[in-house]
């Protein structure tokens, strides 16, 4: 069994419990009915001490945590005073050391302050459910000392306070910190005299609960032996089904069954223990798939899949995309989303701390009112409701970065963005390897089409020119908006340029299969000869094929606008091109893009058979042909972008 199927498992867990809450519901009346065997005497008995200990525990409870309040209350008391003096003998005396205090002393004290807070209130609340009625009476006594010294502690607080925001000032940003010190440091003898009082208090006050359930004991020994056997056995025997219950599901997660959950078939103290394990087999589980998905990926696409399917398990991922941040370029790429591919605006290194040489987790503000340039306000026009960064820094000049959405404006929480620290170096290291493989290809291909390139040493810096040309021309195209393409996706523009840009030079890659003497001829080819030649766009789609093979999956999806160029860069718009004769927009567009940048480029280039045509020359041909041998959109397109394609020409021409 996988790992996702032991997910998939502990998805049923919900049934299961609802069969074992049916099955363990007769158990309930099995004690009643031992209760009312010990007769009308021993029941009225019961009830009433059940009754006396049922009250008797919600004191017991209240007293708990009571004093568990109290202490608490001492503690923070005690560390605001002693933080206060300890800053003052440590007081900076300039404003970068006075803005680091602002964010960490100032920080933990306004959050001991809240802590005061909330523990009165708290404390407030424990007095106030103290209750009313007779076993009330019996059990808890006389509180009115307690509510007394918490009276003067809340008095003595509301000044306290009142006396330390005036000297901490107005301005919440650049508070004078020195004076409030002093304030805390001041008053701090006064304020511990508040809190003992209130602790002296709560402690009588417990004490006389204890001394009354010693007064109850000392008259019901007897009863209360009876009782507690019975009581004790039934209890066992219930810890016992519920212990052994939990036992065997550890004993199942100990096996390494991840993702088996213990069925909880009540809410009780246990239950608690058992959601907490069952929550951390699904997250053992989600990891393992997390990281066995990664390794096994064996292209990005099938890696991103696995990423997203184990990500959504451990928490509501409904999207994703990766990133690769190029420390050479100092640029950001988009490599990948899954499931669903959005349109996205451009990400600055500088915006992803990915420096720190540490992976970490950011959070991504989500609002629609942002503007159209920042990644939160793309995010919510998709309609999603939260997001979050994982940068995973790498060796060598590149690093990656994880954008994580959901539709869910409470999911990603923190606990989730810390598991994900901590495993982000697994999946920086199994993207790297699954994107290793994609980059070693590339270079391979690459290097087929230097090759080519080498075998015609006319060309000059030709490869070069043509694919910065078949850049910047369907940059054009794109931004003008595409007219009548078959299966055009806005979404992908981005990564049908930049595709168009590193595989135009592979357009001429079938020539490696073109024997030299055809090739290199000085005169014109005969008609078999010319055949031939005519075969090498062929010849190119079956190289980018094959090395497609090498990457199962997505290696046909990466390669397809590499063969298409290969394939189509001879068609003709009027359809007299070959090697298929296609016609019109049946001409794959990165096909049509990279045929006009070709004979651009040649038409400008200096040959051993003819001079070098000026630009001017090379645009009136192409006006010439639109329609004919070129796409008249594409023709446009170029005019829109000749004042770039000038740049590259003078740049690297070649005459």
């Amino acid at each position: 069994m996988s790992v996702i199927d032991l997910v998939r498992v502990g998805g049923r867990s919900a049934s299961a419990r609802t069969t074992g809450a049916r099955r363990g519901g007769w158990r309930r009346f099995r004690l009643r009915a031992l209760l009312a065997a010990a007769g009308a005497f021993v029941l009225l008995v019961l009830l009433g001490s059940a009754l006396l200990t049922a009250r008797a525990l919600d004191l017991g409870r209240r007293d708990i945590a009571l004093i568990e309040h109290v202490r608490s209350l001492e503690t923070v008391t005690a560390q605001i005073t002693g933080d206060a003096a300890q800053y003052l003998r440590i007081a900076p005396r300039d404003y970068p050391d006075y803005y680091r205090d602002t964010q960490v002393y100032y920080q933990s004290l306004r959050r001991q302050l809240q802590r005061v807070e909330t523990l009165r209130e708290e404390l407030r609340a424990l007095d106030r459910s103290q209750g009313h009625g007779a076993l009330t009476a019996l059990l808890a006594g006389d509180s009115s000392e307690f509510r007394r010294a918490l009276a003067d502690f809340d008095a003595f607080w509301t000044e306290y306070r009142v006396g330390l925001d005036e000297r901490l000032g107005p301005d919440p940003e650049e508070p004078r910190l020195e004076w409030g010190a002093k304030h805390l440091d001041y008053f701090g003898s006064l304020l511990q005299r508040h809190v003992d009082g209130v602790s002296s208090a709560a402690r009588a006050y417990v004490d006389h609960h204890f001394q009354t359930g010693q007064w109850l004991s000392q008259y019901g020994t007897m009863l209360g032996f009876l009782l507690a056997v019975v009581m004790i056995t039934a209890l066992l025997r219930f810890l016992d089904r519920r212990i052994r219950v939990t036992l065997d599901g550890c004993q199942d997660i100990a096996l390494g069954r991840f993702g088996q959950r213990i069925p909880v078939e009540r809410e009780d103290e246990l239950s608690t223990l058992d959601e907490a394990v069952n929550d951390m087999s699904k997250r053992i589980a989600g990891v393992l798939t997390l990281i066995d998905g990664v390794q096994q990926g064996g292209d990005l696409d099938s890696t991103l899949g696995q990423l997203w399917s184990a990500l959504s398990q451990l928490d509501r991922v409904d999207w994703l995309a990766l990133y690769e941040i190029d420390q050479v370029r100092d640029c950001v790429d988009l490599r990948g989303q899954y499931p669903k591919r959005y349109a996205l605006p451009g990400v600055e290194t500088g915006s992803l701390p990915w420096q720190t040489g540490r992976a970490r987790t950011l959070p991504v503000e989500i609002d629609g009112d942002v503007g159209e340039q920042v990644i939160g306000g793309a995010l919510h026009r998709h309609r999603f409701a939260s997001a979050m960064w994982v940068v995973m820094p790498m060796e060598g000049d590149h690093s990656f970065a994880l954008l994580l959405a959901s539709r869910q404006p409470d999911a990603l929480a923190a606990d989730f963005a810390e598991l994900l620290g901590n495993v982000a170096p697994i999946i920086g290291h199994g993207l790297d390897k699954t994107l290793l493989a994609e980059r070693l290809l590339l270079a391979t291909v690459n290097g087929l089409s230097k090759l080519a390139e080498s075998r015609d040493t006319e060309t000059g810096n030709h490869l070069l020119r043509m694919s910065q040309y078949s850049r910047i021309l369907a940059e054009s195209y794109v931004n003008a908006g595409p007219r009548g393409e078959p299966d055009w996706n806005h979404d992908q523009s981005g990564e049908f340029i930049r595709d168009v840009l590193r595989f135009s030079p592979m357009h001429d890659i079938g020539k490696v299969g073109i024997p030299d003497s055809i090739l290199l001829k000085p005169g014109r080819l005969s008609q078999v000869e010319r055949t031939e030649m005519n075969m090498h766009p062929l010849i190119g789609g079956e190289v980018l094929r094959a090395c497609a093979k090498q990457l199962p999956g997505r290696g046909m999806s990466l390669f397809k606008v590499a063969i298409d160029i290969a394939e189509g860069h001879h068609e003709k718009f009027d359809g007299s091109g070959y090697p298929v004769g296609l016609a019109g927009k049946d001409i794959p567009l990165a096909a049509r893009i990279v045929a006009m940048a070709d004979v651009f480029d040649a038409l400008t280039s200096k040959r051993p058979y003819k001079e070098a045509w000026s630009p001017e020359q090379a645009l009136e041909y192409l006006r010439l042909q639109s329609g004919k041998h070129f796409d008249p959109d594409l023709v446009a397109a170029f005019e829109d972008g000749l004042p770039a394609i000038l740049d590259i020409y003078r740049e690297h021409r070649h005459i």
